[in-house]
């Protein structure tokens, strides 16, 4: 029989560190866990779909194995996955063969968004900003055929005046097309899907740059990348309405929203905020 199993760079697994995939050895559950006895240190969790594992512990960045197995050795099985031991992987695929539509171009999206970091604002930094929130309102007015958004202006702010601003700014925020195009984008792929490679972003996105984000911005930088990541399932770079949300969050800053006169609120630190 055959299935998936996702390791960590350096060959071992996520869930304990322990174990050790090579392509043609056979792999045994840990002996030490086995000694706690429950079901799933009986033996090795096996995916049945390539995608299932980052809905458990795997994340980004991750090796994607193909294994082999007999069906006798199957401790216990569940709706998508197996409980297994020994397994054998027989070979290593790309870490974006996931098994669902354009799956490459998410893998893309969330390696790109692993390395976000906020920077201080610069003059360069933010005319290449306001060229990128520009073409996310235009690429959504294309994408629903007409001029849902006005775009009159952008507004930078610093973390701490972001601070002292949010609460009047949220109330006014324009919020309606995002949350249609997001439920379009979801629609588009099966439930078990958006749940596990979320679960992957969202991951990947804390570990790299919780420490370094604010919680005032911690959301809208979740909200960015997750927009982006899901609608590259159904659109190319060159038309994805969210993927330049995801770009601002690269160049150091976030895009938060544009309020009901048109103008876009984005927050950028100064020099003292940033390391």
């Amino acid at each position: 029989m055959k299935g998936y199993k996702m390791i960590k760079a350096d060959g071992t697994d996520f869930r304990t560190g322990q174990i050790k995939y090579e392509i043609g050895k056979k792999v045994y559950a840990d002996k030490a866990n086995k000694q706690k006895r429950n079901r799933l240190s009986l033996g090795i969790s096996v995916a049945k779909e390539a995608h299932i594992p980052l809905g458990y512990n795997a994340r980004y960045p991750w090796r994607l194995l193909e294994v082999q197995f007999n069906k006798k050795d199957i401790i216990e099985e569940t709706g998508d996955k197996y409980i297994v031991e020994p397994i054998t992987p027989i070979k290593e695929l790309n870490p974006w063969e996931l098994g669902f539509p354009n799956s490459k171009r998410v893998y893309d999206k969330i390696a790109s968004a692993s390395k976000i970091r906020l920077m201080a604002q610069t003059d360069a930094r933010k005319k290449k900003i306001q060229k990128l929130v520009e073409q996310h309102i235009s690429r959504l007015n294309h994408a629903y055929g007409k001029s849902e958004v006005k775009l009159e202006g952008i507004t930078f702010h610093t973390i701490n005046e972001w601070d002292s601003v949010r609460d009047s700014v949220r109330d006014s925020v324009w919020a309606s097309v995002r949350a249609s195009v997001w439920a379009s984008v979801r629609d588009s792929v099966r439930d078990s899907v958006w749940a596990s490679v979320w679960a992957s972003v969202w991951d990947s996105v804390r570990d790299s740059v919780r420490d370094s984000v604010r919680d005032s911005v911690w959301a809208s930088v979740r909200d960015s990348v997750w927009a982006s990541v899901w609608a590259s399932v159904e659109y190319k770079d060159d038309s994805n309405p969210f993927l330049p949300l995801q770009r601002i969050c690269e160049t150091g800053a976030v895009f938060y929203g544009v309020d009901k006169d048109g103008i876009a609120h984005v927050i950028m630190p100064d020099s003292s905020e940033v390391d």
